[in-house]
């Protein structure tokens, strides 16, 4: 047997290196198609919890039927409830409760830092 250039080579040497390198190639190929399989896992995964931090940060408003109450859920753990009268009251000082929370933007922040913990 011979290689490329013409010289002779021993039977077993001429296969030996190019099945290294055909298991080599298939070695390349199943962890290339894992890698494939894991990124698109992950990226499952990241599109499943980009979808639940956007639900928990949508408001979603409830009347109810006993107290004929407005509540908003979303903003905390329990909702906040308001008669119409009330959320009347309190859209209509929402200028006020911005130049308010301005004012104390420091103070508010240190609190929300402290929640945190």
């Amino acid at each position: 047997m011979s290689n490329t250039n013409g010289q002779a080579v021993p039977q077993g040497a001429a296969t030996m290196p190019v099945t290294l390198v055909a298991n080599e190639a298939v070695k390349d190929t199943k962890s290339v198609t894992a890698e494939q399989a894991q990124i698109a896992a992950l990226q499952a995964q990241i599109a499943t919890l980009r979808a639940l931090a956007a639900k928990k940060q949508s408001l979603k408003f409830k009347l109810s039927e006993t107290s004929s109450c407005i509540s908003v859920y979303g903003l905390n753990r329990f909702p906040v409830s308001l008669r119409r009268s009330q959320w009347h009251r309190l859209i209509e000082a929402v200028p006020d409760l911005k130049a308010y929370m301005e004012k104390h933007a420091a103070e508010i922040e240190l609190a929300e830092v402290k929640d945190a913990k």
